[in-house]
């Protein structure tokens, strides 16, 4: 059934609306706590510049404890987002539509649900 109806496992749903409000809050349509939360490897304080502020990276905060720290939109928003390709990373900031569509792309082919397109 849900291959008929093109629905994500309850575990990339999770993924892609985490994913999705990275989104918004690299191109700023976000509440301003998000925002913080999602800061660039670029945007942070170093010594010297790194290769993955190339990459569209997000700093990932340390979780002290086990499970529900884990589960912080501070730690498993800029964990999933840079667990993304690179292409999707870097996908120009004007075509919002077009992202998530590339993205629900991105989820039908890693969970091998039916083709999208049908």
């Amino acid at each position: 059934m849900r291959e008929v109806l093109h629905w994500f496992p309850v575990r990339q749903r999770i993924e892609y609306r985490v994913i999705s409000l990275v989104w918004r809050c690299q191109l700023g349509l976000a509440p301003a706590y998000l925002i913080d939360l999602c800061r660039p490897v670029s945007g942070a304080r170093r010594s010297r510049p790194l290769r993955s502020a190339e990459r569209g990276v997000l700093v990932v905060l340390v979780a002290r404890t086990a499970a529900m720290q884990n589960r912080k939109f501070s730690v498993a928003g800029p964990r999933v987002w840079n667990d993304l390709h690179q292409e999707l990373r870097l996908f120009p900031r004007l075509c919002t539509d077009t992202f998530l569509g590339h993205l629900k792309t991105y989820f039908f082919v890693r969970t091998g649900v039916g083709s999208p397109s049908e």
